[in-house]
């Protein structure tokens, strides 16, 4: 099962970023990334941008949240 939550802490942590400088870099509120992070509904657009950001192929993201 798809975990998004275990997903970004792995990526953020393997990338040494914090939830914080990641919304900045999308152009969006700290506030509005937990949302995107807890959401039961993601908003795909945002999500493919954050795991752009982060530098992972979507496959290799997922899988984080697998691990």
């Amino acid at each position: 099962m798809l975990n998004i939550e275990r997903s970004f802490k792995v990526a953020l942590t393997k990338r040494g970023m914090t939830q914080a400088e990641l919304a900045s870099s999308m152009g969006i509120s700290p506030t509005s990334l937990s949302k995107l992070i807890h959401a039961k509904r993601v908003n795909v657009e945002r999500l493919d941008r954050a795991i752009q950001l982060l530098r992972f192929q979507a496959s290799e993201f997922i899988a984080l949240g697998e691990e």
